[in-house]
Protein backbone atom coordinates (compact mmCIF):
# COMPACT_ATOMS: atom_id res chain seq x y z
CA UNK A 1 0.00 0.00 0.00
CA UNK A 2 1.39 3.11 -0.75
CA UNK A 3 2.50 5.93 2.15
CA UNK A 4 0.48 9.34 2.77
CA UNK A 5 2.15 11.92 1.08
CA UNK A 6 2.88 15.66 1.58
CA UNK A 7 3.75 17.14 -1.71
CA UNK A 8 3.94 20.45 -0.08
CA UNK A 9 2.87 22.27 -2.99
CA UNK A 10 0.69 25.89 -3.10
CA UNK A 11 -2.98 24.98 -1.63
CA UNK A 12 -3.80 28.15 -0.69
CA UNK A 13 -5.80 30.94 -2.12
CA UNK A 14 -3.99 33.10 -4.40
CA UNK A 15 -4.57 36.27 -5.52
CA UNK A 16 -8.62 35.56 -4.32
CA UNK A 17 -8.80 32.60 -6.46
CA UNK A 18 -7.68 28.97 -5.49
CA UNK A 19 -5.69 27.12 -7.06
CA UNK A 20 -7.23 23.92 -8.30
CA UNK A 21 -4.82 20.60 -9.67
CA UNK A 22 -5.57 18.19 -12.26
CA UNK A 23 -3.55 14.61 -11.42
CA UNK A 24 -3.53 11.00 -12.43
CA UNK A 25 -2.96 7.99 -10.37
CA UNK A 26 -1.17 4.81 -11.00
CA UNK A 27 -3.61 1.98 -9.44
CA UNK A 28 -3.22 -1.41 -7.97
CA UNK A 29 -5.09 -2.44 -11.44
CA UNK A 30 -2.34 -1.43 -13.76
CA UNK A 31 -5.61 1.55 -14.37
CA UNK A 32 -5.37 5.10 -14.28
CA UNK A 33 -7.59 7.55 -12.56
CA UNK A 34 -7.68 11.25 -13.33
CA UNK A 35 -9.42 13.67 -10.73
CA UNK A 36 -9.20 17.52 -9.79
CA UNK A 37 -8.76 19.11 -6.54
CA UNK A 38 -8.14 22.13 -4.62
CA UNK A 39 -6.33 20.42 -2.18
CA UNK A 40 -3.95 17.76 -3.93
CA UNK A 41 -2.65 16.38 -0.61
CA UNK A 42 -5.68 15.96 0.97
CA UNK A 43 -7.27 14.43 -1.68
CA UNK A 44 -4.41 11.77 -2.64
CA UNK A 45 -4.38 10.88 1.37
CA UNK A 46 -8.52 10.31 0.87
CA UNK A 47 -7.55 8.35 -2.00
CA UNK A 48 -5.64 5.85 -0.24
CA UNK A 49 -8.08 5.42 2.59
CA UNK A 50 -10.41 4.62 -0.06
CA UNK A 51 -13.03 7.38 0.91
CA UNK A 52 -12.23 9.64 -2.23
CA UNK A 53 -14.10 8.02 -4.83
CA UNK A 54 -15.66 4.96 -5.51
CA UNK A 55 -13.07 3.38 -8.18
CA UNK A 56 -10.40 4.01 -6.14
CA UNK A 57 -11.96 2.45 -3.04
CA UNK A 58 -11.91 -0.48 -4.92
CA UNK A 59 -8.49 0.00 -6.81
CA UNK A 60 -5.93 1.68 -4.48
CA UNK A 61 -3.63 4.09 -5.73
CA UNK A 62 -0.07 3.36 -5.84
CA UNK A 63 1.27 6.44 -6.47
CA UNK A 64 0.51 9.74 -8.57
CA UNK A 65 1.69 9.28 -11.69
CA UNK A 66 1.20 13.69 -12.89
CA UNK A 67 -0.51 16.48 -11.82
CA UNK A 68 -0.52 19.54 -12.93
CA UNK A 69 -1.70 22.92 -11.29
CA UNK A 70 -4.43 25.31 -12.80
CA UNK A 71 -4.73 28.97 -11.66
CA UNK A 72 -7.74 29.54 -13.88
CA UNK A 73 -10.38 28.08 -11.93
CA UNK A 74 -12.56 25.07 -10.77
CA UNK A 75 -14.48 25.28 -14.15
CA UNK A 76 -11.31 24.95 -16.26
CA UNK A 77 -9.78 22.22 -14.21
CA UNK A 78 -12.92 20.17 -14.31
CA UNK A 79 -12.82 20.72 -18.11
CA UNK A 80 -8.86 19.52 -18.13
CA UNK A 81 -9.84 16.71 -16.23
CA UNK A 82 -12.67 16.09 -18.59
CA UNK A 83 -10.24 16.06 -21.26
CA UNK A 84 -7.76 13.37 -19.84
CA UNK A 85 -10.61 11.34 -19.13
CA UNK A 86 -11.19 11.51 -23.15
CA UNK A 87 -7.32 10.06 -24.03
CA UNK A 88 -6.63 6.73 -24.63
CA UNK A 89 -4.10 5.18 -22.30
CA UNK A 90 -1.40 5.94 -25.12
CA UNK A 91 -1.86 9.63 -24.86
CA UNK A 92 -2.43 9.62 -21.19
CA UNK A 93 1.19 7.61 -21.23
CA UNK A 94 2.06 10.72 -23.24
CA UNK A 95 1.51 13.52 -21.42
CA UNK A 96 2.39 11.66 -18.13
CA UNK A 97 5.75 11.75 -19.17
CA UNK A 98 5.81 15.04 -20.60
CA UNK A 99 3.75 17.35 -18.87
CA UNK A 100 4.40 20.14 -20.38
CA UNK A 101 2.45 18.76 -23.71
CA UNK A 102 -0.83 18.78 -21.79
CA UNK A 103 -0.38 22.67 -21.44
CA UNK A 104 0.68 22.81 -25.29
CA UNK A 105 -2.16 21.28 -26.53
CA UNK A 106 -4.63 23.31 -24.11
CA UNK A 107 -2.63 26.62 -25.19
CA UNK A 108 -3.12 25.71 -29.23
CA UNK A 109 -6.81 24.21 -28.82
CA UNK A 110 -7.87 27.32 -26.60
CA UNK A 111 -11.62 25.40 -27.02
CA UNK A 112 -10.61 22.80 -24.29
CA UNK A 113 -11.39 25.51 -21.92
CA UNK A 114 -14.97 26.80 -23.79
CA UNK A 115 -16.01 23.22 -24.34
CA UNK A 116 -16.54 19.93 -23.89
CA UNK A 117 -13.62 17.79 -25.26
CA UNK A 118 -14.28 16.02 -28.73
CA UNK A 119 -12.75 13.42 -29.94
CA UNK A 120 -10.95 15.58 -32.26
CA UNK A 121 -8.27 16.15 -29.41
CA UNK A 122 -6.66 12.71 -31.23
CA UNK A 123 -4.83 15.11 -33.86
CA UNK A 124 -2.59 16.69 -31.60
CA UNK A 125 -0.84 13.19 -30.35
CA UNK A 126 -0.16 12.36 -33.50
Amino acid sequence: MAEKIDLSVKQTKSMNKLIYWVYILYCENNSLYTGYTNNLTKRYNAHLKGTASKYTSSFKPIGIAQSWEINSGKSDAMRIESYIKNLSRIEKEKIIKNPSLLMTIIAQRSEILNTIPTTDHLQLFK
